[in-house]
């Protein structure tokens, strides 16, 4: 009969095969999606055709990263439940590096190349995604960290048997995607109706876009090292540990605020960064700034508290939460937007408003989720659990039966306690 340390192991490379086989399916869906982006851009979301091919031609391109995007993401998520998150860092800068370096080349034409302007730096990215993935999945399947975990030994392994996992991973990770795709459908409908408001107003929206993608990375980040620190405390059953983390990680994501902050008090570096002098963009971005900071801060919450709640196991009550709060802003934008004088300030506002509901439900839900471990904490931090503890820890009794030469039955004893430390 195995041992419970071999089963775990089995159990892990079973994961982490079925994770492959999810991640090679969802990866042809996307890549799909994003080579015939064109007509999708063009007749679902009304965008311009020369546009929409534009935006297809880079999508193309962007499509050949996702297999490689994906396994990288399965062996990340290998290495960081195992505590190697500053090994898979260093390998993450250093491809990165070396993925920039390719970029710059080709798409400025140094040291003698030819300049192949954004292709080129697509071209390094992809060669950056291929390199983080080829290196993770050296180090995950051959490393002898990973040997007790015999990975290899799994990867073609057959799936009978495995049926029951298999439809329990993909139903799990079915209610992760719709949380994301729900996110994306937003973005996408927002940027939408602000291309219907005018061009000015969705380019002032893109520029934004800068600060929202390292908020959103610095958002992950936090919320990750959260996650797993939450899941190592629960495995140790350790419930003061648990609300801890739990609360200190919310509070520490809110340092993440300054970017937004900042670019919502000087919309103008957005300008100065871009190089773009349009008066009409910077009117709109006046305005619109203060508002997609105050979402991008509302976003760091969200993504903290949605990741500490499926560490907590409330992964479909999470979801309906994030994402019922989110699609809540879309009739808001809508209605704002087309049928107020406030055009693209009303789109945003009702983005900034679903963004604050799916907070407020997802608090709720981790409020209730932490309940019983902050009760314990409670308990034991009471005055009369910490009395009963020190009495317990502190005070030793040195009861003495001492004779009393009054009484004359030698059967009665009077006892005596002292007390010591």
């Amino acid at each position: 009969m195995p041992s419970e340390k071999e089963t775990l192991a089995h159990e892990i490379a079973l994961l982490f095969r079925n994770e492959l086989l999810y991640s090679g399916g969802a990866s042809l869906v996307v890549m799909g999606f994003m080579i015939y982006s064109g007509p999708i851009l063009t007749y679902v979301f009304h965008q311009d055709k020369i546009v929409a091919t534009l935006a297809q031609d880079f999508l193309k391109i962007n499509a050949l990263m996702i297999p490689a995007i994906l396994f990288e993401l399965s062996c990340e998520q290998l290495l960081y439940s195992n505590g190697y998150t500053k090994l898979a860092m260093l390998i993450g800068l250093g491809s990165l590096s070396i993925g920039m370096s390719i970029a710059t080349t080709l798409g400025f034409g140094w040291f003698g190349f030819p300049r192949l302007g954004v292709q080129g730096i697509l071209i390094g990215y992809g060669v950056e995604a291929y390199i983080t993935a080829f290196i993770y999945g050296l180090y995950t399947l051959y490393h002898r960290d990973f040997q007790n975990l015999q990975l290899r030994n799994y990867l073609f392994s057959s799936l009978k048997g495995n049926a029951k996992k298999f439809i329990t991973m993909i139903t799990s990770g079915s209610v992760i995607t719709a949380s994301l795709g729900s996110e994306m459908l937003v973005n996408y409908l927002v940027a939408n109706f602000m291309g219907q408001i005018s061009v000015s107003a969705q380019e002032a929206l893109a520029m934004t876009s800068l600060f929202s993608s390292i908020n959103r990375m610095l958002a992950v980040s936090f919320g990750l090292a959260s996650s797993l620190s939450l899941g190592r405390a629960i495995g140790a059953q350790s419930h003061h540990e648990i609300y801890r983390i739990g609360a200190y990680g919310c509070i520490t994501s809110l340092q993440c605020t300054v970017l937004p902050i900042l670019f919502a008090c000087y919309p103008k570096l957005l300008m100065i960064i871009f190089n773009n002098q349009d008066e009409t963009v910077y009117q709109h971005l006046k305005v619109l700034a203060p508002i997609i900071s105050a979402i991008n801060i509302g976003n760091l919450l969200r993504i903290m508290l949605l990741l500490q709640l499926r560490q907590l196991n409330d992964i479909y009550g999470s979801t309906i939460a994030c994402v019922t709060g989110l699609l809540l802003g879309l009739p808001m934008s809508a209605y704002l937007g087309f049928k107020t004088d406030l055009q693209a300030t009303g789109i945003m506002l009702g983005s900034l408003f679903g963004m604050f509901m799916a907070v407020g439900l997802l608090f709720i839900q981790w409020k209730q989720a932490m309940q019983p471990h902050r009760e314990t904490v409670e308990a034991t931090n009471s005055p009369l659990t910490k009395f009963s503890l020190f009495n317990q820890n502190n005070i030793k009794p040195t009861a003495q039966l001492t004779e009393d030469p009054r009484l004359q039955d030698e059967s009665e004893l009077i006892p005596t306690r002292t007390c010591g430390r």
